[in-house]
């Protein structure tokens, strides 16, 4: 998938319920995991009053956080299951957000000796999308 295709991916998933990542086995354990790659996009600003959000400030930094670093890579190590939706509601291995795609496909060669072009759709158990 090329960059393009992974923005508009990022942005519309094509049946609003396909993750975005990869597989790989992680040399320190042995066991399968995966990456994920989503796109977090900020609410619309003026839903809620100055005078509101000053009692919401977890809200208020979340927002904040989004709006400057929309893109989450999430690492997830499998715990004896090939299920990567079952995963993600349990365990979750790392997570790190980034300010764009550069600094992401930084962070995956780093991580991971992977590309952007390696992210792809992934099916719920977690096996890309044929």
């Amino acid at each position: 998938m090329n960059r393009d295709e992974l923005e508009t991916a990022l942005l519309t998933p094509p049946d609003g319920k396909t993750i975005l990542g990869f597989a790989r086995t992680f040399e320190e354990t042995s066991r399968r995991g995966w990456v994920t790659l989503q796109k977090n996009i900020p609410d619309p600003p003026g839903q809620f009053s100055p005078a509101v959000l000053r009692k919401m400030p977890e809200y208020v930094a979340y927002q904040e956080k989004v709006r400057t670093r929309p893109y989450t890579v999430m690492v997830w190590e499998a715990d004896n299951t090939d299920d990567l939706v079952r995963e993600m509601t349990s365990t979750k291995w790392e997570e790190r957000n980034f300010t764009d795609l550069d600094s992401v496909e930084e962070y995956l060669e780093e991580r991971c000796g992977k590309s952007l072009s390696d992210i792809g759709p992934l099916l719920p158990n977690g096996r890309p999308i044929p």
